[in-house]
């Protein structure tokens, strides 16, 4: 069972290394204007069960792990950190889906209200 608990930790330690802020970016670069470091968010989470024979089966034992396991790896770029002779600044990523979708959202949400305005002052049709 050690085997198989260490084999399924071995592979989790493997994606948990892929997961850096190189996966978003990639390595710093600098160039004559300054140097521009990858700024991002990384999250990971992990989980795992087993299950234990009663002392009745013992002699029928395996060494295996059973149970779920599963895991979760989201690595968000954030924005850029611009290091020049000048100053240093953050430069923040927009995600534009978001963007687009909290303005579909305002947009129905105004059509909605404007509706229920004209059917109040107007009545409903018959």
């Amino acid at each position: 069972m050690t085997t198989d608990v260490q084999r399924v930790l071995d592979a989790f330690k493997d994606m948990r290394d892929r997961v850096t802020v190189d996966a978003c970016f990639g390595a710093p670069v600098s160039t004559e204007i300054g140097t521009f470091i990858p700024v991002s968010q990384v999250r990971y989470a992990f989980g795992m069960g087993a299950s234990q024979r009663s002392a009745a089966e013992e002699d029928e034992w395996e060494e295996a792990a059973a149970g779920p396991y599963g895991g979760k790896m989201r690595s968000v770029p954030l924005g850029v950190v611009a290091v020049t002779e000048d100053e240093v600044r953050l430069e923040p990523v927009v995600d534009e889906q978001k963007v687009a979708a909290l303005g579909m959202l305002v947009a129905a949400w105004a059509v909605f209200w404007l509706a229920r305005v004209l059917i109040a002052f107007l009545g409903p049709r018959d």
